[in-house]
């Protein structure tokens, strides 16, 4: 007669475990910790109880407590791949991608297969702005999982980032077509068409993102920036004003809205939401900018110099405010003072069209025609592209004339 052994089951640790998971796939991370730590009590060594603690930490974040838990995981067990994925979830999150690659590298050598992870690998190279070997990850996730519609939806990101948007559109749609409720993959499609000028296409992408998250501020802001390129400024503020309601700490979405208020001559409307901005964020240089186009708007060019300079003091390379600086000199009669700010602008950006008919046109009224005419036609040769050739041929005829 054979006799069947008896196991000593701890009960009590056992439940704990059970009720921690429970609680933990509930997303009850507190009350989930608390079991959790009623079986550590009971086995000090319980490796998958350090890296659940350590998930459901991470969600209440309290990062540097998860990173302890899933460290002691590791230590454990130095091949439990589980807990090495997510402390390196938890490093993209801190925006500590190159150790997050350490230790997505550590799991795929212990498992070269799993697309999750090679997925995440993919996001840190991505927010490195190695796009390539981004896209070298998402494929292999891809072939390893053909359903998996987030390593669509990223490899179009890493696309998008390299400017080719008609193939990060194919992504977006794969992903879409994967999962028709994917909101974020609606959202980047937008992007990209936006970037392809299609902008109808995309209005109908960010209305679908609304559709399904109509709680999602940062798309109300982008399609209000589609809405103001389209000159919709009275809709594009609609916009704004919603991203703002849903974020009142939305420091892009003062600044976009000033500028649609900027665009219908209301100026002192504008400055306001520039001066939101400024006050949620005062390094925040554009809209120093912006504030101070405002202010020229209104003729009151010192003190949109002032705005000029503190954006140039935050960015000492930024060429719109030094030309901007220039105008308003420009129009105080501070000629010379202007020109050195013109001067300026073209050197960070000898492409800057505009600032080079600014410069002629003030060398013009100088009487310095010859040296209007080598402006002028700077500013010909980089507008080549639209239709103002004429504009300036007929310019510089007209000054060669007066010499």
């Amino acid at each position: 007669m054979h006799q069947m052994k008896k196991r000593n089951i701890n009960k009590p640790l056992m439940n704990a475990k059970r009720k921690s998971f429970s609680l933990s796939n509930l997303n009850e991370h507190s009350q989930a910790i608390q079991c959790i730590d009623k079986a550590l009590n009971y086995d000090s060594k319980y490796i998958v109880g350090y890296n659940t603690k350590g998930y459901s930490l991470d969600d209440l974040r309290k990062y540097d407590e998860a990173l302890v838990c899933y460290d002691k995981a590791i230590k454990l067990d130095p091949n439990y791949a589980n807990a090495y994925n997510n402390k390196g979830s938890l490093l993209d999150d801190l925006g500590r991608y190159n150790e997050a690659i350490g230790y997505y590298d550590r799991v795929i050598e212990l498992d070269p297969d799993d697309a999750i992870v090679l997925n995440n690998k993919g996001y840190s190279l991505r927010h490195l702005e190695k796009y390539n070997k981004a896209l070298v990850c998402y494929d292999k996730a891809i072939k390893l999982d053909p359903n998996y519609a987030i390593a669509y939806n990223n490899k179009g990101s890493s696309l998008h980032n390299l400017q080719i948007y008609n193939e990060a559109i194919v992504c977006f749609d794969k992903a879409i077509d994967l999962d028709p409720n994917y909101a974020i993959a609606y959202y980047n499609k937008g992007n990209s068409l936006c970037h392809l000028q299609k902008y109808n296409e995309a209005l109908v992408c960010y209305d679908k993102v609304i559709e399904l998250d109509s709680n999602y501020a940062v798309i109300y802001n982008n399609k209000g920036n589609l809405l103001h390129n389209l000159q919709k400024y009275n809709e594009a503020i609609v916009c704004y004003e919603k991203a703002i309601e849903l974020d009142p700490n939305f420091t892009i979405a003062y600044d976009n809205k000033g500028n649609s208020l900027r665009h219908l001559q209301k100026y002192n409307e504008a400055i306001v939401c520039y001066d939101k901005a400024i006050k949620l964020d005062p390094f925040y240089t554009i809209a120093y900018n912006n504030k101070g186009s405002s202010l020229h708007n209104l003729q009151k060019y010192n003190e949109a110099i002032v705005c000029y300079d503190t954006a140039i003091h935050l960015d000492p390379k930024y060429a719109i405010a030094y030309y901007n600086k220039g105008s308003s000199l420009d129009d105080l009669g501070k000629y010379n003072e202007a020109l050195v700010c013109y001067d300026e602008a073209i050197k960070l950006d000898p492409n800057y069209a505009i600032a080079y008919d600014k410069k002629g046109a003030l060398l013009s009224y100088m009487k310095k025609y010859q040296q209007a005419i080598v402006n002028y036609e700077q500013a010909l040769y980089y507008f080549q592209k639209n239709n103002d050739q004429n504009k300036y041929s007929n310019l510089i005829m007209e000054l060669r004339n007066k010499q």
